[in-house]
């Protein structure tokens, strides 16, 4: 059988997502037949705690939660936001894709710099320390206006 995976991106035009929508519609079949082809994607978390709002490794029956990642795209937002104080003068060569480093091993690439209050990174690498300056070999921002960096989360809705 021909595989039918249509995959939409981001970076498709609206009219690649429509078009893209539109056949995978075409291919989803009679809802009474998808519970059979989901059983192994289906956790049972019965004995969940009021407030828990994170599942992760095992379910109730010991069956392990996995997510696939497709190996052409990456995660948004993975290394979090460095966020600073003071509102300091962010170097010019501190764009997207400027590698940055602290002299205690911390590397990170920029993602985006938001306005004077925060540096969102991904592709992070050892531990940040506010206490020491951060730069990208061209530019640097002092420790005084380092504050902390805030790890994001990924939430994943069905």
């Amino acid at each position: 059988m021909a595989n039918k995976e249509t995959r939409i991106y981001k970076s498709d035009t609206l009219e690649q997502f429509r078009q893209k929508s539109n056949e995978i519609s075409l291919h989803l079949g009679d809802n009474e037949q998808l519970n059979s082809n989901f059983t192994d994607k289906t956790y049972n978390y019965v004995d969940a705690s009021a407030g828990e709002f994170i599942f992760k490794d095992t379910d109730d029956d010991s069956k392990a939660v996995r997510f696939e990642l497709k190996p052409a795209e990456t995660l948004d937002n993975t290394g979090g936001y460095i966020i600073l104080n003071d509102s300091p003068t962010i170097p010019a060569s501190f764009v997207n894709g400027a590698a940055l480093s602290q002299s205690g091993g911390y590397a990170a690439t920029i993602e985006a710099v938001v306005g004077q209050e925060k540096i969102l990174v991904k592709n992070t690498s050892g531990t940040f320390n506010a206490a020491q300056d951060i730069t990208d070999g061209t530019g640097t921002i002092a420790a005084a206006n380092l504050d902390r960096l805030v790890e994001s989360h990924i939430m994943l809705v069905w």
